[in-house]
């Protein structure tokens, strides 16, 4: 183990911390269901901005604190993503990144760097592949707060606006057409008793 990295003084005691700082890039650069939140701007157009502060946030609890426990980086993925990225990963990616993190951390502070390396070497998304991220559905009734936002955010979604409206189907195919004009049109009688004799075509 190691001290929180805000009690190391010199460089040479730095370079796990440098290390550790690119190896939560690399994890986040990697993690499938922040990526796509990011590509689907499911928090607005500053979603990549505010994947960028959830690191930072990361790195700057594990730079305060000597020990951050992944239960701690659950609760701050959890709510993070869910209100400033309508996200919710349902791929138990939130639990995977939060242990990785975590052993990360103390790997570093032993200047053991294998994973880092690995890390940085992943492809993006490699993180939580079988992802079952969703977008987290506003309320129905809408969030009178901020209306702008929210209109932003729905147009940047696939789908989301109304579908085109189908034309409607014509009723009848045109063979039973030709049948119909073969028959004598029947008279029809209407509600108020008048019969109205259909014209011949």
């Amino acid at each position: 183990g190691c001290m929180s990295a805000s009690g190391v003084g010199n460089s040479d005691d730095m370079r796990w911390w440098v290390e550790f700082e690119s190896g939560v890039r690399a994890v986040f650069r990697t993690w499938t269901a922040l990526n796509l939140g990011i590509q689907n701007q499911w928090g607005g157009p500053e979603s990549c901005a505010k994947s960028t502060d959830l690191c930072e946030r990361v790195l700057d609890m594990f730079y305060k604190q000597e020990r951050v426990y992944p239960d701690e980086l659950e609760d701050l993925f959890d709510d993070y993503l869910q209100r400033e990225l309508s996200l919710v990963a349902e791929d138990g990616s939130v639990e995977e990144v939060a242990e990785l993190l975590a052993s990360l951390f103390e790997e570093c502070c032993d200047n053991n760097f294998e994973r880092v390396r690995k890390l940085e070497n992943l492809s993006p998304d490699a993180v939580g592949k079988s992802v079952k991220a969703k977008e987290a559905k506003a309320p129905a009734d809408g969030d009178e707060a901020a209306p702008e936002e929210a209109r932003t955010q729905d147009e940047a979604l696939p789908g989301s606006a109304p579908s085109p409206v189908q034309a409607p189907q014509p009723q009848q195919s045109p063979k039973s057409d030709q049948n119909q004009k073969k028959k004598q049109p029947k008279p029809q009688a209407d509600a108020d008793g008048w019969t109205t004799v259909p014209r011949r075509k």
